[in-house]
């Protein structure tokens, strides 16, 4: 794991937050930084809030906390290793390092992403919608208001469409 110290300047940040769709982030933000020939940062981002203050409960015989530090570190390298593998490969290596941080999403996102200069950020939407954003608020949103390097956010695509099709329209036409 690396220091924001020992990141290279003009580094692809590829900002995660370990859910499945962070896993498209991942694979576009390294080949974006494969095929520009840059480094690449994989961040996460350990979001503390009032109700968490600072541990989790480790799923462990001794039923013991655990600094959510410690596990979202496990958890950022259980995510690697498993999504490594389903890179792309070429015969131009990226150099790829992984940082964890703590602290509110966006706010440290733009800040890391700030502090070593990075040419691009790749992140992925949850997925939320319109709606879901405007009741949750969107770490995306907030990120897009303010970023100062080139940004590419990835929207999965919805399961269930909001516009129903024609022939489900027509299904719900009254018979005359």
């Amino acid at each position: 794991m690396a220091t924001i110290q020992q990141i290279d300047p003009a580094s692809v940040l590829i900002a995660v937050d370990l859910l499945p769709h962070s896993c498209e982030a991942l694979k576009r933000g390294y080949t974006l930084a494969r095929d520009i020939g840059a480094p690449a940062v994989v961040l996460h981002v350990v979001h503390e809030t009032a109700d968490n203050p600072g541990f989790y409960r480790a799923h462990n015989k001794q039923n013991q906390t655990t600094p959510m530090r410690d596990i979202a570190d496990t958890m950022l390298h259980e995510f690697l290793e498993s999504e490594l593998k389903n890179l792309p490969t070429s015969t131009q290596a990226v150099k790829l390092d992984n940082l964890l941080v703590e602290g509110i999403p966006a706010q440290r996102i733009l800040e890391v992403a700030d502090r070593i200069n990075a040419r691009y950020l790749v992140m992925s939407s949850n997925g939320h919608g319109k709606w879901g954003r405007f009741w949750s608020g969107s770490v995306v949103e907030a990120v897009r208001k303010q970023i100062r390097c080139e940004l590419l956010v990835l929207e999965p695509e919805l399961e269930h469409p909001i516009m129903p099709s024609e022939h489900s329209l027509e299904s719900m036409t009254p018979a005359r």
